[in-house]
């Protein structure tokens, strides 16, 4: 079979194009609310504060959305930085100033500030451990993008994640070198594997020197690739331990080949977490694209379990898949993650510990369903408070 990349498959992988449309989903006003952990309320806007680790390197520019670029680096830098929520936030609206309209945190989701890398590694963990301490629940929250996304667009997604699903903890960005732009996929899937080796680092020093009691990790579409390699060699090194290093590991969308992931991941990605949560859909033409181009399912999309029953059934038993077909609406699909509403509420249950019957969620055929359906139900336990609009 051949693995070129013709137009329709070209057509099929251009997911970013999305994201610079409307939303598909209906405005929710969700204002600004926010615990002490993760940022603070402002006079008309939150601020999320953010860490961040990173093996881009350093451009020449000063300003936030150009200090790190496309090329690798064998240093991982970690830093601080501020991603400013509006007073009129819809839930799932990354909030972005049109052409010709001013950047403004009071209406838009800004990369305000990015401290760093000026920051020294004692520094960062001690400022880590400072703000779990914190978070009622001692927790903390790690983003890992996806393919054609740069720093900024991380950092950004990251916040507006952690802010929508009111979670209480820190927020940390692990932004490996994607090249931010679509003709790069040939060259992001070297370089998730290039950053495998770093990530692993981070999360060994993540689970030592973090403080945390929960950390969890979300992990969106190749961003999903390092995650499981940097797992599987984490729980290889760390020899008879039996507690789980990680409390909730969430793939969205990802692009990774099913067959492989259940041969290969899925035994010590359960054995490292208490709990896999899967998100998967057959609306995701991103990942259509991505299965044209390699020849293989892709994780994310819709699968049946006979297609790993590789992993064992001890694995299958703590990983669940959630399809959200009913709500994966745009015109490629894929951002659902961090767009719809009903998602958000879903892996906001994910990371408060509900499993798929307290968040509502229909099993059929050894698959949960998100329900089109289903209204919004996970009540917040953060100790959140809002500003009124």
């Amino acid at each position: 079979m051949s693995r070129r990349i013709d137009m329709r498959t070209a057509s099929l992988l251009l997911i970013v194009a999305a994201a610079g449309c409307a939303s598909p989903y209906p405005y929710e006003a969700f204002p600004p609310r926010i615990s002490p952990s993760l940022g603070e309320l402002r006079e008309r806007c939150a601020a999320v504060e953010f860490f961040y680790a990173t093996d881009r390197r350093m451009t020449e520019s000063q300003a936030p959305l150009l200090r790190f670029g496309i090329e690798r680096d064998k240093r991982v830098k970690l830093g601080r930085g501020e991603v400013t929520i509006p007073l009129d936030h819809g839930r799932g609206r990354l909030e972005t100033p049109g052409a010709l309209e001013r950047a403004a945190p009071n209406r838009h989701v800004l990369l305000a500030r990015l401290d760093g890398p000026s920051l020294s590694t004692r520094r960062f963990w001690a400022d880590l451990r400072s703000t779990v301490a914190l978070s009622k629940q001692r927790e903390v929250f790690v983003f890992i993008h996806g393919y054609f996304t740069d720093f900024a667009s991380a950092a950004r997604r990251a916040a507006q994640i952690a802010h929508d699903v009111e979670f209480d903890g820190p927020c940390v960005v692990y932004s490996w070198p994607s090249q931010a732009f679509f003709w790069g996929y040939a060259a992001d899937l070297q370089n998730v594997q290039w950053t495998e080796p770093y990530l692993l680092r981070f999360l060994e020093r993540m689970v030592r020197d973090s403080g945390a009691e929960r950390i969890h990790i979300m992990a969106h579409s190749m961003g999903g690739q390092a995650l499981v390699r940097a797992v599987r060699e984490l729980v290889r090194a760390r020899g008879d331990r039996r507690e789980p290093e990680f409390d909730q590991i969430i793939l969205a969308a990802s692009d990774m080949d099913v067959e492989l992931f259940a041969r290969d991941y899925a035994a010590t990605l359960t054995q490292a977490s208490r709990r896999v949560t899967i998100y998967m859909s057959d609306n995701d033409w991103a990942l259509l694209g991505s299965q044209r181009l390699h020849g293989y399912k892709r994780l994310g999309q819709y699968w049946s379990t006979e297609d790993i029953e590789d992993a064992g059934q001890a694995s299958l038993d703590r990983i669940d898949l959630v399809d959200v077909t009913a709500h994966d609406k745009g015109l490629f699909g894929h951002i659902y993650y961090g767009e719809s509403p009903r998602v958000l509420d879903d892996i906001a249950g994910v990371l408060r510990g509900k499993n798929a019957v307290q968040r509502g969620l229909r099993n059929a055929n050894n698959h949960y369903v998100l329900d089109a359906n289903i209204a919004r139900r996970i009540p917040t336990s953060a100790p959140a408070v809002g500003i009124a609009p």
